[in-house]
Formats: structure tokens, sequence, C-alpha cells
């Protein structure tokens, strides 16, 4: 009568030291613990890998446009394929979310900055004859620039609510007219 008295606790003692034992179950639970960390990383990764491809193509596509700009005599006639050539160089992204904005400076012989012509692809050119600041050390009396901006609206299709509704991206690109004193643009002003 003794023996089956404790024959319930030997049976939970026995039945606890096998659930110990037994390993299976662990993975899962695991997996269930990492699985949401693992895809917020996941998703986080993705979204900032896209975001610093578009501003690399950002640059490139600046660096372009005003280099093509900037090795011409005349754009009166080629500007606005110049400009559109931007949606290529940016691609694979949309140019839907692109402006492009090029412009030739004239600095003059007090060292005063004017906007010698100007004109956008999907943007708002910059006024004609109004003053630029340039940055410190690029002006020199008496020469002209080409300035190209781009820039850049890149809304995440994941992760929205980490990085926000959008990340805004802007390079800009100075260059001198590689062949001539100024690139001149007859439609809105000679050099």
């Amino acid at each position: 009568m003794g023996s089956t008295r404790f024959r319930p606790l030997a049976t939970l003692l026995s039945l606890t030291s096998r659930l110990r034992r037994d390993r299976r179950g662990i993975t899962a639970v695991e997996f269930a613990l990492v699985a949401p960390f693992a895809l917020l990383l996941l998703f986080g990764e993705f979204t900032l890998t896209q975001a610093m491809s578009i501003k690399r193509k950002l640059t490139i596509t600046a660096h372009t446009i005003g280099d093509l700009v900037a090795q011409q005599a005349d754009v009166s006639t080629s500007l606005t394929t110049l400009l559109n050539a931007s949606s290529q160089v940016i691609s694979p992204y949309s140019n839907a979310n692109l402006s492009m904005v090029v412009s030739e400076l004239y600095t003059d012989a007090k060292g005063n900055t004017t906007v010698s012509w100007s004109s956008a692809f999907n943007g708002t050119a910059l006024t004609q004859g109004s003053k630029f600041v340039l940055p410190a050390g690029l002006a020199q009396n008496s020469t002209y620039l080409i300035y190209s901006v781009g820039t850049y609206t890149y809304t995440p299709i994941l992760g929205q609510s980490v990085f926000g509704s959008t990340m805004n991206f802007n390079s800009q690109f100075y260059i001198n007219p590689r062949n001539y004193a100024c690139v001149k643009n007859t439609n809105l002003q000679a050099c």
C-alpha cells in the first residue's frame, strides 16, 4: 500500500525529467521571439540601402548634367534634351520624384554673383538676374560657372513609421565651362 501512494509523485518526477530533456519545441519558441526583430532589421536594411542608392544616383545625375552643359558652346536648342537626359541617368528610379535645375552663374569684377540663365526639369528655374551666393572660395571675379542641382523625394515602401513619410535628397555641382568662357543660351541671355 505504501508503494501506490508515491506512484503519482514518481510519475510526475519522471514526466518532469523527460520534459527537461525534450528540446524539440525550443527552436520554434526561439524563432517566434527572434523573427520580429530579424524582419525589422531586414526591412530597415532594404530601406536604407535603397535610400543610399538613390542619393548616389542623384549625385551622378547632377554631375552628369552639369558636365554635359559645361562642354557646350551654346545650349539654346539642346538644353531641354540635356535636362531630359537626367531621367535616363537616375534610372531605374522614377523621374517623377526628380527635379533638376541647371544654371549659368556670372561673378562680376566686384565679386557679385548673379544668375545669367537657368532652366529646370520637373522644378523651378532660378530667376534670371537674381543674386546668388556661392560657397566660400568658389567665386572668381569676371568668370562664369555652371551650377546644377538635383533634388529627389524618396518615399520608403517599408518602414515609413521609422524613417518618416519621405526622405529628401539634394546634390549640387559646380563646374567651369570647359571649352569656352561661357555657355551661351540665346533663348534666355547671351553671355
